[in-house]
């Protein structure tokens, strides 16, 4: 977890854990790779060592660092939630690991942010929230985008 100190250097990562309960499990790396920057055939893609960038904001802080970590910059939000996860990490996550169609859980939904992503890459969402004011905030989320959605 970030630290907020500003009277020292401090860690501003966290780390990510992709779990299956199969484990024959789906997993699609090209979803997310990188074109290649040495290659001699036109439209090769790589993952150097895990490098995994979007158009939608993860991605290196220069043009020709990359590295094996994601660089998703905070995202502003009208709703009251400490812990929200930017729409890109979500991407991140789902766009190799699920298809469309296929449905996401997520047991600590917060405001919802998964939910988003999964609809946004036509993929169905189950999400759990115990807060009330949570639960509040995704129900206006979820029926901006989707006034159908049974909550």
């Amino acid at each position: 977890m970030p630290e907020p100190t500003l009277d020292r250097p401090s860690r501003n990562y966290e780390f990510v854990f992709l779990f299956s309960k199969q484990p024959n499990y789906y997993f699609d790396r090209t979803a997310i790779d990188v074109p290649s920057r040495s290659s001699y055939r036109k439209g090769d893609r790589a993952n150097g060592g895990s490098v995994w960038k979007t158009v939608h904001g993860a991605s290196p802080e220069s043009g020709d660092a990359l590295d094996n970590i994601w660089r998703i910059n905070p995202e502003a939000s009208p709703y009251q939630h400490v812990a929200m996860w930017p729409r890109a990490l979500v991407r991140q996550m789902l766009m190799p690991t699920t298809r469309p169609g296929d449905t996401v859980l997520d047991p600590f939904a917060g405001s919802g942010t998964t939910g988003e992503v999964a609809l946004a890459l036509g993929r169905k969402a189950i999400l759990i929230e115990s807060s009330g004011l949570c639960q509040e905030a995704m129900s206006d989320r979820l029926q901006a985008l989707n006034g159908s959605l049974a909550l």
